[in-house]
């Protein structure tokens, strides 16, 4: 009951925050891509593989939460003809804490590159990934009464390693630099960094130093090419220029170190414009914004109730960024008035852990949090809902993706195929998938006349 009071509090509190779509809007370009789904690429669904757990002892609330996340798989299963174009569920070897589309020179409208990476046993060897997702035959406009509830009988996209680099610890994050894209920067679980070359998988890894423990935030900035930035457990958030790294070079020290977090230091995201401004963000509830020209003079606040785990800056809006908390919370925020957030919604039930623009729409987010990633559309916030739709979130939530049933480590877009995304579960669990149409497009009436 207290935490109901609490919470009925914070939403009054907050409430003349919520509806400032116009200022929120205001900040994001108007300028609108071409969303339609291109005809090469309509999948079908992949119904021959679903997610496993380890049977071991569980308590009862355990054994309630396993039941409900097999029925929500089981629904969704059911239901994912009609909500993706494109939904395969691949089971790794091992887990991996990190996924990301790889802009490969080989790439084609039939297949795409994966940058992944293994977390094995202690006495397993571990591996940075390059991992080919090849997209199978083409069915345009697919019957949906032609999909099985079990054996759908459909292809399904074939992974392949292409290549593999061994990696001294489990792979925390890897990513690859926007400007060279031949080089993919890690986290380790001893704090430093590593450089790989993906074009010569024999070439010693660069090791970058600075940090002395682990973390898994990791940033490269998108205007100055080789300026990367990293947060870690050890309050500090570091960033190297290796812009000019000679090839022989074997370590690299930080040119510079942030100290102004009290604890661990989640993230850290750049600006889409400014190549000095960086925002990072932590467990002691701050969000920061540096100039990295002047470092002292960094404007520092308590963004959430809870400890911080992701940041994302807008990658048009100069000043648009949105934060994700353990207290469920996602906010947005305009860093020239940091003294409020512009809008906020709280409608996760897991803590919020990643959070990604599209980069094929100036209003499209997607966060995650537990086994959800939820894809939000800004345009809708404000609108009148009927009143059975109120119970299933605000009007900008657009689509939850249900396919999991473990924690969602990574989660990562596609960088030139509108809707296509892939997302990393702690189960082993890689699903590539992309949602129809019929989800994000408008849709208009139908006369009697066309509907019969």
């Amino acid at each position: 009951e207290n935490e109901e009071n609490e919470e009925n509090e914070e939403n009054e509190e907050n409430e003349e925050f919520k509806l400032d779509k116009k200022t929120l809007l205001e900040l994001i370009s108007s300028n609108k891509l071409n969303l339609s789904l291109p005809n090469n690429l309509q999948l079908p669904i992949n119904n021959n593989s679903s997610d496993s757990e380890d049977q071991a002892e569980l308590t009862e609330e355990e054994k309630q939460k396993k039941a409900q996340l097999k029925e929500e798989y089981t629904l969704w299963k059911g239901n994912s003809p009609f909500l993706y174009s494109i939904a395969s569920v691949q089971h790794l070897t091992w887990p991996s804490l990190t996924v990301e589309w790889f802009l490969s020179p080989k790439a084609t409208d039939e297949c795409s590159y994966l940058v992944v990476g293994t977390h094995t046993s202690d006495s397993e060897q571990n591996y940075l990934q390059i991992t080919k997702a090849q997209f199978s035959t083409i069915y345009p406009e697919a019957d949906k009464r032609l999909f099985k509830d079990e054996e759908g009988g459909f292809p399904k996209i074939d992974l392949t390693i292409t290549k593999q680099f061994k990696h001294p610890t489990e792979v925390n994050r890897a990513r690859v630099m926007p400007q060279q894209i031949n080089i993919i920067a890690t986290k380790t679980a001893s704090g430093d960094l590593l450089l790989f070359n993906s074009e010569n998988p024999k070439e010693l890894p660069i090791k970058l130093k600075g940090h002395n423990k682990e973390g898994y935030g990791i940033c490269w900035n998108k205007v100055q090419k080789g300026l990367l930035a990293s947060a870690a457990d050890d309050f500090r958030v570091c960033i190297w220029d290796i812009g000019n790294t000679n090839i022989e070079q074997k370590q690299i020290n930080p040119i510079l170190t942030l100290r102004e977090h009290q604890a661990i230091v989640e993230d850290v995201s750049w600006s889409c414009e400014h190549s000095n401004v960086l925002a990072s963000v932590g467990d002691d509830c701050n969000l920061i914004i540096w100039d990295i020209r002047t470092p002292s003079l960094c404007v520092k606040m308590k963004a959430h109730k809870a400890e911080i785990n992701t940041v994302a800056f807008h990658p048009k809006s100069n000043f648009l960024l949105a934060t994700g908390s353990n207290d469920k919370h996602l906010n947005f925020w305009d860093i020239r008035k940091l003294n409020n957030q512009l809008h906020y919604t709280n409608w996760h039930s897991d803590e919020i852990t990643s959070l990604q623009w599209a980069p094929f729409s100036d209003t499209i987010l997607a966060s995650v949090a537990g086994n959800r990633v939820a894809i939000w559309d800004l345009t809708k916030i404000g609108y009148e809902q009927p009143p059975e739709d109120i119970e299933d979130g605000p009007p900008e939530m657009l689509f939850s993706h249900g396919g999991h049933t473990a924690s969602i480590s990574d989660f990562c877009w596609h960088y030139s195929i509108p809707w296509l995304a892939a997302s990393v579960a702690s189960n082993n669990c890689l699903q590539i998938w992309r949602v129809s149409e019929t989800i994000y497009c408008e849709q208009e009436d139908i006369s009697d006349s066309e509907l019969e």
